[in-house]
């Protein structure tokens, strides 16, 4: 058994390993890797598996979640997605098949890699009656994960419409700006709807929008962060707005920096 410190030095890997997928790896260097993060968390995987085990802890079955993700996400592992999937068929088809500490990880990786007809299955599942609210909500953020851009921008055509409680609106669409494959299409489609959002939320839209922009990360976009709240005043999300802009930067700076780092460190020892 892992000892506590261990499943959070190992929570603490993936995240990061998610971080540098996702911002710091060019495309030239991107099988490779994945090919390194495989290598690296594919023996704990194995041991984890997919199903928790008697009397095992909450922290373990966290964990299981985290790996598993990272591994399908960052290490792009072809078993890991092909099991994502059939668990996620399987589940759409009886929610009681899944355990639910890894439902969102396995609805995620399918989603990440799937295609309309998964959407319109996560769709329908999502408007029918009779749902409990934790699957309602399983439903409701796998349509922010997929990476098609024209099922993003159903995704976020649906925030807005009748169909989603004011209180969920906000939430989606930020979902959507943390996607990095909906980065750019959920900033502009803010940017075009901002009165509607600003009406349906209040005083609350602007921080909820506000810090989903942290996860933006280049110039171009710090810049247009800057310039849309400065023309519309944010007064109830001040202290957000530098704080995205901060973590903009600093990442932009990160990029700019590491890219080149990590590009020779995976040429030398990635295959070690």
């Amino acid at each position: 058994a892992r000892s506590d410190r261990t499943r959070a030095v190992l929570s603490q890997v993936t995240a990061r390993l998610e971080y540098i997928s996702n911002y710091l790896v060019s495309d030239a260097d991107r099988m490779e890797y994945e090919e390194w993060v495989r290598r690296l968390l594919s023996p704990v995987a194995a041991e984890l598996g997919w199903q928790p085990k008697p009397g095992e802890s909450d922290e373990t079955k966290s964990l299981r979640a985290r790996v598993l993700h990272t591994l399908g996400y960052a290490g792009r592992d072809r078993d890991v997605i092909e099991k994502a999937r059939q668990l996620t068929g399987k589940a759409l088809q009886d929610p009681a098949s899944i355990d639910p500490t890894v439902a969102f990880t396995a609805f995620s990786l399918a989603a990440e890699n799937g295609d309309a007809a998964l959407y319109d299955k996560v769709m329908a599942k999502l408007q029918s009656p009779g749902g409990n609210l934790e699957s309602y909500y399983l439903y409701f953020h796998t349509l922010s994960k997929f990476r098609d851009p024209k099922l993003l921008h159903r995704t976020l055509d649906y925030a807005i419409s009748p169909a989603v409680r004011s209180q969920d609106m906000l939430g989606m669409i930020a979902a959507v700006m943390k996607n990095p494959a909906g980065a750019k299409p959920a900033w502009d489609f803010v940017r075009k709807h901002w009165p509607e959002l600003e009406k349906v939320g209040g005083g609350f839209t602007s921080a909820e929008v506000v810090a989903a922009t942290s996860a933006f990360c280049d110039a171009e976009m710090y810049d247009q962060v800057r310039a849309f709240f400065t023309e519309h005043d944010v007064p109830t999300a001040e202290r957000t707005l530098k704080q995205s802009l901060e973590s903009i930067h600093n990442c932009a700076d990160l990029k700019l920096r590491q890219i080149p780092e990590l590009s020779t460190w995976l040429q030398q020892k990635g295959s070690a």
